[in-house]
């Protein structure tokens, strides 16, 4: 991995797409020689995707939305020459491992369990994905971060596996009752200009 002094990643993923692309060379050369599609598609796994995943955690959270474009059109790419069954997407690579490794880390003998924040006191609320505290970040760097990210991230991911219709439920009714908050003061809103309009004018 690349690191620069400003936190950013784009020094490692130029590297990566540099790689990417010579490798994508060496995929055209071996379907030239004849080597099945089938056969390309794991080379495809084994040489582009893994190198796109590789330590993916570490590094996802401080892509710029300019380099996320350029990873997705390189994964269109290989979809459109048939290298790839499915359509992958940086997004989707970064949800799948992060997901992975929180829920390694969670395990008291995981080397990284330490770095979790201390598990909430109060267990009487409503059910989240992680019993542990959410910390507070003050900097937009520190939100990007790994630890933070997958703690914001996934308290309701792991219900939307384990309860999907009662957590959709619960989303649904707040959505529902945002909503209808919403049209209650956009009415009381027309009311009011209306009244307002009324005494203008009959002054």
């Amino acid at each position: 991995m690349l690191f620069q002094d400003n936190l950013r990643m784009d020094c490692h993923v130029q590297y990566i797409l540099s790689q990417c692309a010579q490798r994508m060379y060496l995929l055209k050369l071996l379907q030239h020689q004849g080597m099945p599609l089938i056969k390309l598609r794991v080379v495809v796994y084994s040489l582009i995707v893994s190198c796109i995943g590789y330590a993916l955690p570490a590094w996802g959270g401080f892509v710029s939305a300019e380099l996320h474009c350029k990873i997705d059109a390189m994964f269109k790419r290989l979809k459109r020459y048939g290298y790839t069954t499915d359509y992958h997407s940086l997004s989707d690579l970064l949800d799948k491992a992060d997901y992975d490794l929180f829920s390694s880390m969670r395990r008291r003998d995981h080397c990284l369990h330490h770095v979790l924040p201390p598990v909430r006191v109060v267990d009487n609320l409503r059910a989240r994905g992680h019993p542990y505290n959410l910390p507070e970040c003050s900097t937009n760097v520190h939100k990007k971060s790994f630890v933070v990210r997958s703690l914001y991230s996934f308290i309701i991911h792991r219900l939307l596996i384990l309860h999907p219709v009662s957590t959709l439920g619960c989303i649904l009714c707040s959505s529902l009752v945002l909503l209808l908050l919403c049209f209650i003061y956009c009415s009381l809103l027309s009311h009011v200009t209306f009244l307002f309009v009324c005494v203008c004018h009959t002054q």
